[in-house]
């Protein structure tokens, strides 16, 4: 019954917004009609010029007027799609809703669920099948940690050194080969999103700053891309961004 409801106001409204648009489409020459039709009803002369000059009108105004239409129907859509979105976000509505997300009764139900992360062993991100069949791990990640509530852990290492896979493991993004991972419920992963310029490993690093050789040095080797540098045949020249090397984010 719902279904068939919202089917016959969909028609409706497509059908009278049909009908506005053709009459929009149509309202120069029935404006021209019904001028044509008051003045010869008023035994008024229609004269060449006079018929020229009501022309020339109506097609001025038309624009104009049809830039009401269309603003007057976005405005209606507006108001329309904002007193939807307050009756979803109102404060009672939206309180009731997510309610049993915001209880703290939740704790006593998860009281023996263990709350720290952990992870331990072995995982992979991708198996590429050979065509023996057999499994073969891009990338192997060792691991043993422990993150307790509370605490600010800091993940140092050296670049493609597994920092980011760190992450997605513990959020069960990767592959176990032997191991497993457990994150506590109500935690929340913030992804890096790196951007690089496209250009230069120079311009990426320079940017639109004066360059000084000793501070750029270090910041090269303050990022350790070093031996990055040293794998490329164009050293610091290479391009990188969308049209060049991807390195990694981390």
């Amino acid at each position: 019954e719902i279904r068939r409801l919202e089917l016959r106001h969909g028609a409706l409204y497509l059908g009278l917004r049909a009908f506005s648009s053709a009459l929009l489409y149509c309202s120069p020459l029935l404006s021209m009609l019904a001028v044509l039709a008051l003045l010869h009803a008023r035994s008024e002369s229609l004269s060449a010029g006079r018929v020229f000059l009501i022309f020339t009108t109506v097609g001025l105004a038309r624009a104009p007027l049809g830039g009401v239409a269309m603003g007057a129907s976005a405005v209606v859509d507006g108001l329309t799609a904002f007193r939807r979105l307050h009756q979803f976000l109102a404060p009672d509505k939206l309180y009731s809703l997510f309610a049993e997300d915001i209880c703290d009764d939740s704790v006593e139900a998860t009281a023996d669920v263990a709350l720290d992360a952990r992870i331990s062993g072995k995982f992979m991100h991708e198996v590429l099948r050979s065509t023996h069949g057999k499994g073969k791990g891009s990338f192997v990640l060792s691991a043993d940690l422990a993150l307790k509530p509370g605490e600010l852990v800091a993940i140092c290492g050296s670049v493609a050194s597994g920092k980011s896979s760190v992450l997605l493991a513990l959020l069960g993004e990767m592959q176990a080969c032997a191991g497993q991972s457990t994150l506590p419920p109500g935690v929340a992963y913030l992804a890096q999103t790196p951007w690089i310029r496209s250009g230069s490993v120079r311009d990426a690093v320079i940017q639109d700053l004066a360059v000084d050789e000793v501070q750029y040095w270090r910041a090269i080797r303050a990022s350790q891309l070093l031996p990055d540098l040293a794998a490329w045949g164009g050293g610091d020249g290479t391009a990188v961004g969308s049209k060049g090397v991807t390195i990694s984010g981390g």
